[in-house]
């Protein structure tokens, strides 16, 4: 009996020693999709990674940067006409049977690419923003590269299979998150049905949403979710990109080559569980993270001391199974802080787990600097600058060196003006004074005294004598 107690006790200690909540705990092997990535939608932080940067076809998921392009670069209102090479396509694929010479608006076409998922409304839509389906490709690889998915690359609007059109999970996932920043966006991507008016070619269209986690009344439903796209090609398989809200919490949920349909919804919904459920908020307050100083260098001369801060606490989600006490800062400090070429001073917070699907990168983030630099650094040499502001502009440079220019011609043209009228009136008082001289002798030949013609000076008649 005592053996039994001894042997409950400690299988009841090691119980405890594991959560109870690991079990609920989303195995990568229970992910039926080759890649997945589950991000929180305003940190961008990770919460699951199933080989997120593996290169993978992204089929109609395409359709969400196509949209963002069509949103940012032109008016929902503006009136787009289909052309014969935006409707050169392949047989298969989704479409809502545009004719040449048909005329939309771009709302609807954007309705078009993002329900039904038009690859004749893309291509459309394609041409009216970049003048080219090749232009636009290039605008669509530099804006996801601007974001930060710089392992894509796009080479048509629509994601029907080509080579060298390709994406990650994870990129997808940023694309993504960016686009929700936009309201307008917004309005599509979460859209489940939309009315088309008839054109001036056809009748008007009823375009249904392909996520169905979108779509209430049926099957899949699901009211958290607030936005997706569905995509699919052989090469591709079936992919999706989601987002979802609960509790104040948004995330955003991308799925790449699910075998068969329903795993993509099947794999959303158990992620989606999983980041709602098992993770909860860590934050680190501004007091811990601020207070680090470096000596401020220029030219090898130590001149005053930066200051780094932050006022806006770090937070972040763990999940439950972690340990808090484990948090790790690992600060990337630069040696100093060079005036002329300042390195940013990063702070990345680091959380050891007993879950390898779940990275231990919680996030990075930049502190602010604050520029101590005593009275003296102002006798440096003539010449030193010195700059906690971005360099000069060429054009400003060369402004002020012609304005310098300008202020020395003046002066020097001052300087000349001043010592011509100086020597003129030099040689005015000289004359003067030889024209004095000269009434001087004048006047005193005048004194000189004649009398009858008699010169007392030298006693002598200069002329005849009066009668």
């Amino acid at each position: 009996m005592k053996k039994t107690v001894a042997l409950l006790l400690i299988a009841a200690i090691v119980c405890l020693s594991f959560p109870l909540h690991m079990s609920g705990a989303v195995e990568p092997s229970q992910i039926r999709s080759r890649t997945a990535v589950l991000m929180d939608l305003d940190t961008g932080q990770v919460l699951y990674n199933k080989g997120m940067h593996h290169r993978v076809y992204p089929a109609s998921t395409t359709k969400i940067l196509t949209a963002l392009l069509a949103v940012e670069n032109a008016h929902p209102h503006e009136i787009i006409t289909a052309s014969t090479t935006a409707l050169d396509l392949p047989y298969y694929g989704a479409h809502i049977a545009l004719v040449p010479g048909e005329r939309m608006t771009v709302e609807d076409a954007i309705f078009a690419i993002m329900l039904p998922s038009a690859n004749d409304a893309s291509n459309v839509l394609a041409e009216h923003v970049a003048g080219s389906l090749e232009t636009f490709a290039e605008m669509m690889t530099q804006r996801a590269h601007e974001i930060g998915a710089v392992n894509s690359n796009f080479t048509n609007a629509h994601g029907l299979h080509e080579e060298n059109h390709f994406t990650t999970a994870y990129d997808m996932a940023l694309i993504t998150r960016h686009a929700m920043e936009n309201e307008e966006f917004r309005r599509y991507f979460g859209a489940a049905h939309h009315l088309m008016p008839a054109t001036n070619m056809n009748v008007e269209r009823n375009l249904h949403q392909m996520q169905y986690m979108l779509v209430p009344g049926i099957d899949g439903f699901d009211p958290e979710v607030t936005g997706g796209k569905v995509g699919f090609t052989n090469a591709a398989r079936h992919t999706m990109s989601t987002t979802a809200t609960r509790d104040g919490r948004d995330l955003v949920t991308v799925v790449m080559y699910s075998p068969v349909r329903w795993d993509k919804f099947i794999d959303t919904r158990a992620l989606l569980d999983f980041g709602f459920d098992e993770f909860v908020p860590l934050t680190v307050g501004a007091e811990e993270i601020a207070g680090s100083e470096l000596p401020i260098m220029q030219g090898g001369t130590e001149i005053g001391v930066a200051t780094f801060e932050r006022e806006e606490p770090f937070t972040a989600l763990i999940h439950t199974s972690a340990n808090p006490a484990q948090l790790q800062m690992q600060r990337n400090t630069p040696a100093h802080y060079n005036i002329a070429s300042p390195v940013p001073y990063t702070i990345s917070f680091e959380l050891p787990g007993s879950l390898p699907f779940v990275p231990t990168l919680l996030g990075t983030i930049e502190l602010e600097s604050h520029l101590d630099i005593p009275v003296m650094a102002a006798m440096l040499p003539m010449g030193t600058e010195l700059h906690t502001e971005a360099p000069t502009p060429f054009w400003l440079i060369a402004l002020r060196v012609v304005g310098i220019a300008i202020g020395v011609a003046v002066l020097v043209l001052t300087l000349l003006v001043l010592g011509l009228r100086r020597r003129m009136a030099k040689r005015r008082r000289k004359r003067m004074e030889r024209f004095e001289l000269q009434l001087r002798q004048a006047e005193q030949n005048r004194n000189t005294v004649i009398h009858n013609g008699y010169n007392v000076r030298n006693n002598s008649y200069t002329g005849r004598r009066a009668k």
